[in-house]
């Protein structure tokens, strides 16, 4: 199977690079991995500390850019201190669209806003953050080598609550696989997911689903509505009570009308 996904990612790129409408219809066909939903870890701090791990490749000046050409992809992590200046921030190459961080660093990576919610709850963001590659097909190596290694840290840190956000379709069954090790190691975490249909197969403990696309999860969202976005996931963290629940969430529209409890989402 990991052949075989390995070998539709790369018709997909080239796709891709004769019709980019095309390549996200052939998104939809997609064989997401189906894991269970991991257990939910209780976030028992009133100030918690959070940290953000994205999966768009990101890596800061400087350092080696993520292995994107490799034929099963790239299971390692970069670490991303809270006090890096945006300017600072680089984007591996790959078919991603990336009109919006290069606008907008934030866009994929909305840590200036998480220190803003943050605050606001009473916490503050973590010391370090995360960048992992979504295109990913070495799961032992994420769950057996990444995972912990990242667990390492977040405790060093003294962590409480983690949101992973994807870019791209892997993403979708990348971030849950790490969400449930850490949870199952007493770290909180809630997933953002743009694709319903991934979650049918692979869903974090608790999922946040909202109106994202490849390349720019939070790339058409003006900064309010990213806040919005993580405040929401701030009162997931504290409220879902049931492993696998999904929260929808919807630009441009009050999030009290549009949260709803869909543990089911199809």
């Amino acid at each position: 199977m990991k052949f075989l996904k390995a070998v539709i990612l790369a018709f997909g790129r080239v796709i891709h690079r004769i019709s980019p409408k095309l390549s996200k219809k052939l998104q939809l066909a997609y064989p997401f991995f189906r894991q269970k939903v991991a257990g939910l870890a209780v976030l028992k701090t009133k100030t918690p500390r959070v940290a953000l791990l994205s999966s768009a490749g990101l890596y800061l000046e400087g350092e080696a850019p993520f292995d994107y050409k490799s034929l099963y992809g790239d299971a390692s992590f970069r670490v991303i201190r809270s006090d890096f200046p945006l300017s600072s921030l680089r984007l591996t190459e790959s078919d991603l669209d990336r009109t919006g961080f290069e606008a907008d660093p934030a866009s994929l990576f909305p840590l200036p806003e998480l220190k803003t919610v943050a605050a606001e709850f009473g916490g503050e963001a973590a010391l370090h953050h995360f960048s992992l590659l979504g295109f990913n097909l070495k799961r032992k190596e994420l769950l057996e080598e990444t995972a912990p290694a990242l667990l390492k840290i977040l405790r060093e840190d003294k962590t409480d609550l983690v949101f992973l956000t994807p870019a791209c379709v892997v993403c979708h069954e990348v971030l849950p696989q790490v969400a449930g090790a850490l949870e199952k190691e007493g770290i909180a975490t809630v997933t953002f997911a743009f694709i319903p249909r991934a979650l049918e197969a692979a869903r974090g403990p608790r999922t946040v689903l909202f109106g994202g696309d490849c390349g720019l999860p939070f790339g058409k969202a003006a900064v309010e509505t990213r806040k919005e976005l993580l405040r929401l996931a701030i009162r997931a963290a504290y409220e879902m009570k049931t492993a696998g629940e999904v929260w929808k969430f919807s630009f441009g529209a009050k999030v009290e009308t549009t949260v709803t409890n869909a543990a089911a989402i199809r």
